[in-house]
């Protein structure tokens, strides 16, 4: 059993391997601004839309995971419970980015920072990101880090700029919903956590029943997108396994916790 990055699948399979995809988790990886910062751009609202208006997610999938990924517009994914389709999010369009901007008083755009963990694939991202932003007047530093800087940022430490935030693996969204990102000046302190959206999050914790819990998870998913855009929406991540075809009920990424496995139950042909 190979773990893989989405580069070499179409390979594998060719040579016969069976390939397996999974939805990691049960979010999206996005940039999160520092819009409880008063003195920060990102505390207008047109200002956080702008920079989503501004960043084509879907050639950005295409290009560094080459197809592999799905372009998120909230924080939960296609066929994920928590999904709403009611979302209408930000489709690319540079145009409506710069006449926001201009709207928000920022007509010649303005300096920033990108924060994020170092990776290739992250590299990569960030840097397409940046251009992006460039394009429509924003122009952003990256500030690469190291995990524990990472940590400290995520678990209390403040920040300037749009923080590349990260995706929770447990399959339950209110999990990372209530411990990163609703406030209580413990985690992503500089996220802002307005009245409605932190009680529609303890609403869908409190559910008495699946059904409420759905409601008002998708109720937090329109709150955080299209009312407020607390967070960039970038990419739904996905993980990879390929295995030979004779392997079989070995279990790997049967659920979105990809870490479990079957071996007692796994069985080769001959």
């Amino acid at each position: 059993m190979l773990t893989m990055s989405s580069k070499g699948l179409a390979g594998l399979e060719k040579d016969g391997y069976v390939v397996l995809r999974r939805a990691a988790g049960s979010g999206s990886m996005g940039l999160v601004p520092d819009s409880a910062n008063p003195k920060s751009p990102f505390a207008d609202v047109r200002v956080r839309q702008a920079a989503q208006y501004a960043i084509d997610t879907g050639a950005i999938v295409k290009a560094i995971f080459f197809g592999e990924a799905e372009a998120a517009n909230q924080y939960s994914y296609k066929g994920y419970w928590g999904y709403n389709p009611s979302v209408v999010g930000y489709p690319y369009n540079p145009t409506k980015a710069r006449q926001l901007l201009a709207e928000a008083g920022y007509p010649n755009g303005f300096k920033t920072k990108i924060l994020f963990l170092t990776s290739p694939d992250n590299d990569q991202l960030c840097t397409a990101v940046q251009g992006y932003l460039k394009a429509i007047g924003i122009d952003a530093e990256l500030d690469l880090m190291q995990t524990a800087r990472v940590n400290n940022i995520v678990y209390g430490d403040k920040w300037e700029g749009l923080l590349y935030g990260i995706m929770s693996s447990n399959p339950d969204v209110l999990v990372p919903l209530t411990q990163l990102y609703s406030g209580g000046s413990r985690n992503y302190t500089q996220m802002l956590v307005p009245d409605d959206y932190a009680k529609a999050i303890q609403k869908a914790i409190a559910a008495p029943d699946f059904e409420t819990k759905q409601k008002y998870t998708q109720e937090v998913m329109k709150l955080m997108v299209d009312k407020y855009c607390l967070r960039i929406e970038l990419y739904c991540a996905s993980v990879f396994g390929a295995h030979q075809k004779y392997l079989h009920n070995h279990g790997f990424y049967g659920t979105p916790d990809t870490s479990l496995w079957t071996p007692e139950d796994a069985w080769l042909e001959h």
